[in-house]
């Protein structure tokens, strides 16, 4: 289908959709049938596995046969099953040869219709023979003299040797056989949300969540696929089984937020709203930040508890945004004491990974760079001269994002800055470039053009520092950020010395903080 048709975007996403049902679909079947062959005997397994080295000998005999040369086409008249020489002897075929010979009455030479019939008939009672010398036989003479039996099997020797690449897959263990069903338990939950949720398939999406409770009766996906057996029989509609679950929900999980919406109709849209308010408070708090008005975000961040909770969503959002906060209010020593709070009390979040990398900057490099994420090498020591750079805070600045991992998209990448930009920086019209630094040019780094003052860089590099999940969604990406003088910059290009500037860095716009 062409791109330009009219149904074209619908067709592909039912394609997408259809391509994860099948694949879920697929997951149960193979499951399903290595847990059959692995309560099968050892007896029962090797015929499994003959009939799987049959079956792989086939296709890779018609696979063969596909790719082979197709013979050409005969000439006309002319007999396919005919011996090779035949070809050559039209004439006597058509019995105007040489001196008047007669019409040949040899079969294959003869009523190509008869033919095709008399062949239909041999293989439908001799089946598929192979052209060889006593055909008829069941044991015939080898042309070493030895006899040969024409079994089905092969030795028990070579099936026993192929039986265990054959059946490699086939749970041979207790914990092989947990695995196995666990697979199946987690395929029949998707698969049954995306028959609701993607093609509207009710039908199919409570038979598949119910064969999902009768084989796992203790799923942990239990309160998840209860509710949407309600939805998908009051969809059907089936009243009188969308209360049953209705009523399971309320009488096993009253304080689960499926129970709340069930119970009360306008649950989900208060719980809509006050997610709205709470994104707006944060977003405000972030540009009254960014703007400069620090001392008004922070008290906007020590009033969000008492407005939406002491562990509302954004919690750890709020307590990262305070130290940087608390770091330009008050000192260096501060600000590192309010980030290592952050990595202590939100464990395995993204708000702990950026304050883990900021310390990695602001403590000279003595954080483990394994746990940062960054690149080791990081800090040069306080050895390093930092005699070519200057501190110029009138002068214009530019800022530089330095980036490593493997296969770095730079339009993506030039793409998420630009789109921070635009939402925090509009004003200053800001222009995204990029540049490889290093003799080998292996580490990408984009250009942000360009800050009127020291202050203005300053105000932005904290703000992608402090926002790194909406700075850069690259997965998997490290990177660092830095501001830097134009001149500075020009020596940056001529040295390529990254960690040298870096100290320079450090001293100049951080040990100020």
């Amino acid at each position: 289908m062409s791109s330009t048709d009219d149904r074209f975007e619908d067709v592909s996403k039912y394609a997408a959709n259809l391509a994860d049902i099948a694949k879920n679909i697929s997951i149960i079947t193979l499951q399903d049938s290595l847990i059959r062959i692995a309560n099968m005997s050892d007896k029962e397994k090797r015929e499994v596995a003959k009939r799987l080295l049959e079956a792989q000998s086939k296709a890779k005999e018609a696979a063969a046969a596909a790719a082979a040369p197709r013979p050409t086409s005969p000439i006309p008249g002319q007999n396919r099953f005919a011996a090779p020489g035949a070809a050559k002897m039209p004439a006597l075929q058509a019995g105007v040869g040489t001196g008047g010979a007669k019409p040949s009455t040899f079969f294959a030479y003869g009523d190509q219709t008869q033919l095709r019939r008399q062949q239909r008939d041999f293989e439908k009672k001799w089946g598929d023979r192979s052209n060889e010398d006593d055909w008829r036989r069941s044991n015939k003479r080898s042309s070493s003299g030895e006899i040969t039996a024409l079994t089905a099997d092969t030795s028990s020797e070579v099936a026993d040797v192929d039986m265990t690449s054959i059946l490699k897959d086939v749970p041979n263990s207790p914990d092989q056989l947990v695995a196995a069903n666990k697979k199946i338990e987690e395929a029949l939950f998707t698969l049954g949300t995306l028959f609701y949720d993607r093609i509207q398939n009710y039908t199919k999406a409570t038979g598949t969540h119910e064969n999902l409770l009768t084989r796992y009766p203790e799923t942990k996906h239990e309160l998840q696929t209860w509710y949407y057996l309600y939805l998908a029989y009051t969809a059907t509609p089936n009243a009188a089984m969308a209360k049953i679950y209705y009523d399971k929900i309320a009488a096993k999980y009253p304080t689960s937020t499926y129970a709340r919406v069930l119970l009360d109709p306008d649950f989900a849209r208060k719980s809509r709203e006050d997610e709205n308010k709470l994104t707006r408070y944060y977003d405000e708090t972030y540009r009254l930040f960014i703007a400069g008005q620090t001392k008004t975000a922070v008290d906007r961040i020590n009033s969000a508890e008492k407005e939406f909770g002491a562990k509302n969503e954004f919690t750890a959002k709020f307590a990262l945004l305070r130290a940087m906060c608390m770091g330009k209010l008050q000192s260096k020593e501060v600000y590192i004491a309010e980030l290592k709070s952050v990595v202590a009390t939100f464990p395995n979040t993204p708000e702990q990974k950026r304050a883990k990398e900021m310390l990695r900057v602001l403590d000279g490099g003595k954080s483990d760079p394994e746990e940062t994420g960054i690149r080791p090498g990081g800090v040069a020591s306080t050895e390093t001269t930092a005699s070519i750079y200057r501190d110029e805070p009138e002068k214009v600045h530019y800022g530089i994002v330095v980036m490593q991992g493997k296969s770095i998209s730079l339009d993506k990448a030039k793409a998420d800055v630009a789109d921070f930009n635009r939402l925090y920086f509009k004003v200053e019209d800001l222009k995204v470039s990029n540049i490889f630094l290093g003799s080998d040019t292996n580490m990408p780094v984009l250009v942000i053009r360009k800050f009127a003052t020291k202050a203005d860089a300053q105000r932005y590099y904290e703000a992608a520092e402090g926002d790194r999940e909406a700075y850069l969604t690259i997965a998997n990406l490290s990177y660092e950020v830095f501001v830097i003088s134009q001149d500075n910059y020009r020596e940056l290009l001529r040295t390529r010395n990254l960690d040298e500037y870096r100290t320079f860095f450090e001293k100049a716009f951080l040990d100020g903080e």
